[in-house]
């Protein structure tokens, strides 16, 4: 189809799952499951004063579920936005490799919760791996939510923005995952009069302006996020006349950016940070108890990519603060999204459970090694 020919088109597959599982290729299962036998359990007498028993018998499994036929979206200009109104609840959006022009959602496009992929592996709709880019060209902003709600943006990498990369306005229960945010004019993402929105696991690299601005919102979850060298502050909660309320910040990295890592409004109420690695300082809130002021000893800061930190070898050597630092008590669906993903420079994937490597484990500290590891710090790659 020429469609598949030019990156200049995009295509948007659509297919009703759930937000973890993938979906089927198309342009803009699993195997049958033979039912099994249910186990007979053999009789025999019972010695005097021996108690019955009945067993429970093993239940055939359910019929699977039919893989949803893929909904084609005609390319164009508009794609992204048509594939979501077309979509029906609960559906993916599929984006393959390429540049895309800025966009804009707005609730008469959005027919109920739907996730929007950028698919830089090709394994959703077929096209060859690479970065799925939003590029603003200096307008104000590569993609504007305003009043959505139930909407999961993941994948992408926004740039060129004169405004922000990302607005989402008058919006509610909006999640941002694994967005690479970087050399905007000013803010990479910005939030106004949002609720109940979740900043999981997002590149803040490099923007002039804040690399997260929440204003006149609450309920806003920032986590495991990367900020670095962005021009005004990491993370800023509230400003003057625009208070933002009940922000929680955990296991984020700031280095690099200026005047602080975390600034927040004076009138902001219910602000809770830890388990930060915070290397730019406060602005009118306090330091985090579980908070670091350490080097993440990164491969290359200079490169989007190259925020990785050492791995480990076999005898648990090498790595750096960042490694188990995060907060215990991460929320299990973004410590799922995690252990698919890597702050690794060899690729391992983030281990969370008994008998991974915590910093400082050697040889002979057989106690130590067996501690339980927690979530990494910072922004986690797609493993390649």
């Amino acid at each position: 189809m020429a469609a598949r020919d030019s990156i200049a088109f995009f295509l948007g597959v659509v297919c009703s799952l759930n937000f973890l599982t993938a979906c089927g290729g198309g342009n803009n299962g699993s195997p049958a499951v033979t039912p099994g036998t249910p186990t007979r359990t053999p009789t025999r007498t019972l010695r005097p004063g021996e108690p019955t028993f009945t067993p429970t018998p093993t239940l055939a499994p359910p019929a699977p579920t039919a893989t949803p036929t893929p909904v084609e979206v005609v390319p164009g200009t508009r794609g992204i936005v048509d594939a979501v109104r077309q979509a029906p609840p609960g559906a993916i959006v599929a984006v393959p490799a390429g540049v895309y022009a800025p966009f804009r959602l707005t609730a008469t496009d959005v027919n109920g919760p739907v996730r929007i992929v950028a698919d830089i592996t090709g394994q959703l709709t077929g096209f060859p791996a690479g970065e799925v880019v939003v590029n603003a060209n200096r307008g104000a902003t590569a993609v504007t939510l305003e009043s959505v709600a139930e909407l999961t943006l993941e994948g992408f990498t926004l740039r060129n923005s004169a405004r922000a990369a990302i607005e989402v306005r008058d919006s509610e229960n909006v999640t941002l995952v694994n967005l690479v945010v970087r050399e905007n004019a000013r803010d990479g993402i910005r939030l106004l009069q949002t609720r109940q929105a979740r900043i999981w696991n997002n590149l803040l690299w490099r923007n002039t302006g804040a690399g997260v601005a929440l204003l006149n919102s609450s309920g806003v979850a920032v986590v495991n996020n990367t900020f670095y060298g962005n021009g005004g502050s990491g993370l800023v909660v509230g400003s003057p006349g625009f208070p933002s309320n009940d922000v929680s910040a955990r296991n984020n990295i700031f280095v690099a950016n200026t005047p602080f890592g975390i600034l927040v409004d004076p009138a902001a109420e219910g602000f809770d940070g830890d388990f930060n690695l915070n290397r730019d300082g406060y602005g009118n809130v306090p330091k985090g108890p579980s908070d670091l002021n350490e080097d993440p000893f990164w491969f290359n800061p200079n490169s989007p990519d190259g925020l990785r930190i050492p791995g480990t070898d076999d005898d648990c050597r090498g790595g750096s603060a960042v490694l188990d630092a995060g907060d215990p008590d991460t929320d299990p669906e973004l410590v799922a999204i995690l252990a698919g993903r890597t702050t690794q420079v060899d690729n391992k994937p983030d281990c969370t459970g008994v008998g991974c490597c915590p910093p400082g484990c050697f040889p002979g500290t057989e106690l130590d090694c067996a501690r339980v590891g927690r979530v990494d710090l910072g922004y986690h790659y797609p493993i390649r």
